[in-house]
């Protein structure tokens, strides 16, 4: 933060910890800890003033031998996953609260009734092309205004570049209605996990529950093509909880450098004072 020709505190905020389930984020060496070594050594060196912080750290990123080397430790976020093995299109069904067990049969019955006369059809595109990936961002604009990710245009251009170097690793389903959209989800597929990240969806199609159309089919594929989870990802939203996931607790970590504390408690109190002022 700049305070006129002065720099009044800098942190540094290590991102890959955004996508904490991909344990070789940092290195795929079995022990990360000499590389975090390096990284901390190198990091305490160029910026004494500074202080690296990991948030949403999960057991299988090798940030988390960042907690063997000094650093405090905070209590993250809630993680929700679906454990899919041995289980087929039923099965799974079953393991779920009974009203979404409701949803999803009540789901798939409109969806094989109605696949010629209302033309519903479910796909899966890997790899999708750029046209597929600004109507996802569009549909997710549309459904959540100013909430959206996608409201600031530098988080679309960085996911619309992302979406061209992930090639078959993105994975986009969607319900159809003929050459219309009704629902799309975007996730991530990686090592044995799909990871479902965000959606959106054509609001006049509500009453059709496109959506949970769409996250049973996609649950589905992943359990067809042989993915051991399904990864809801942060969050422990109502309808996640209904398909009686497996929880999991992320950490905070913050590597404090010698220099940094007195800059560290001025951008908390400043984050502390703004907080009050949006509040009144």
């Amino acid at each position: 933060r700049a305070a006129g020709p002065l720099t009044a505190w800098r942190y540094l905020l290590w991102i890959g910890d955004r996508l904490a389930q991909y344990p070789d984020i940092a290195t795929t060496e079995a022990d990360p800890g000499p590389v975090w070594n390096a990284v901390l050594a190198w990091l305490a060196r160029e910026y004494p003033d500074a202080w690296l912080t990991l948030r949403d750290v999960l057991p299988e990123s090798t940030a988390s031998a960042i907690k063997q080397h000094g650093a405090r430790r905070s209590e993250g976020e809630e993680y929700l996953r679906l454990d899919l093995r041995g289980l087929d299109a039923d099965s799974y069904v079953a393991r779920c609260a009974p009203h979404m067990q409701r949803e999803i049969r009540r789901a798939r019955k409109r969806l094989h009734a109605e696949r010629g006369t209302a033309g519903l059809s479910w796909r899966a595109q890997r790899a999708p092309a750029i046209e597929d990936v600004d109507q996802l961002i569009t549909l997710n604009q549309t459904r959540f205004g100013p909430a959206s990710w996608f409201a600031d245009e530098r988080n679309a251009a960085f996911f619309r570049d992302l979406a061209a170097r992930a090639d078959r690793e993105l994975l986009l389903t969607s319900i159809m209605q003929g050459e219309r959209t009704l629902h799309v989800m975007a996730s991530y597929l990686h090592g044995n996990t799909l990871h479902y990240v965000l959606s959106g969806f054509d609001e006049r199609a509500k009453a059709m529950s496109p959506g949970t159309m769409n996250l049973d089919h996609t649950i589905c594929w992943a359990i067809g093509e042989g993915y051991r989870y399904f990864d809801f990802l942060r969050g422990d939203e109502g309808y996640k909880r209904e398909f009686h996931p497996e929880q999991r607790r992320s950490i905070h970590l913050e590597w404090r450098f010698p220099a940094s504390e007195a800059r560290r408690k001025l951008a908390r109190t400043m984050q502390r004072l703004r907080r009050g002022a949006g509040e009144t």
